[in-house]
């Protein structure tokens, strides 16, 4: 019980400092065009997911404490069975307040690590960096690799289609934005003066490396936490159970989690 309310203390620690960083961006910004940059998009929504982890979190602490559970059950992620159904998935027992927050986990942490890399490698020119873009664009990327490992939620393969159709939808966004105002809101998305390299742009984001850093990346981490997981799991077992037995993938799913 004493684990559990140290990471549900975390849990909102994270929320309420990338939330307060979040207004203070938008409050200090002098940009006229601050909420069409991919930027605030994806620290928006990442701490959306910091917030909705965080009062998932405290309904399962809640729910465990007036059940009487003094163990660390950690249903703020999720007990899952076998691959198939309901979010890949077969006979979960979510909430539906348990899917939303598997949904931002995935969108969430991933659109953290990529503005990450695209500010760094694309639209970085040299310079000083202040307080704030230093947060938005360095310091939520490099929380979302950390409390990828603290979590213990799955990554399903195929939810690489989420941040797929999320950079659709922005890229949506940029072409009516520019067909209203005649701007651009990045330089590489010049749908009239360099429209050769906006598609280029679009099409390798989208398509390459949107599903690459799911694939290699963030599923690959979770198949590393994995095999850790059953590894120590396995180990703990052998030490402290006379019967012991070897452990399975459903297992480890469900104590793994965090």
């Amino acid at each position: 019980m004493r684990f559990q309310a140290i990471y549900l203390v975390y849990r909102w620690i994270i929320a309420i400092y990338f939330l307060a960083w979040n207004i203070a961006t938008g409050v200090y910004s002098d940009s006229p065009k601050y909420f069409t940059f991919l930027t605030i998009w994806g620290f928006t929504t990442y701490n959306t997911f910091l917030l909705v982890a965080a009062l998932s979190t405290m309904i399962s602490y809640l729910s465990d404490y007036k059940e009487g559970e003094h163990k660390f059950s950690r249903k703020d992620d999720f007990t899952i069975k076998k691959l198939s159904g309901c979010c890949g998935y077969q006979d979960n027992k979510l909430s539906w307040y348990q899917m939303i927050h598997w949904f931002l986990f995935t969108i969430g942490n991933e659109l953290a690590f990529v503005i990450l890399l695209l500010f760094w490698t694309m639209l970085y020119r040299g310079g000083p960096v202040d307080r704030f873009s230093a947060n938005v664009h360095l310091v939520n990327g490099l929380v979302a690799v950390i409390d990828f490992w603290v979590s213990g939620i799955p990554v399903n393969l195929l939810h690489f289609v989420y941040l797929m159709i999320y950079g659709m939808v922005y890229i949506v966004f940029t072409g009516i934005y520019f067909a209203v105002s005649n701007e651009v809101v990045y330089p590489v998305l010049d749908y009239e003066n360099r429209i050769g390299t906006a598609i280029a742009v679009v099409l390798c984001t989208i398509f390459i490396i949107l599903p690459l850093i799911h694939v290699l990346f963030f599923y690959g981490m979770y198949l590393a936490k994995s095999a850790i997981m059953r590894c120590c799991f396995k180990r703990r077992q052998l030490y402290e159970d006379e019967d012991y037995r070897p452990v399975d993938d459903k297992e480890v799913a469900h104590y793994g989690t965090g």
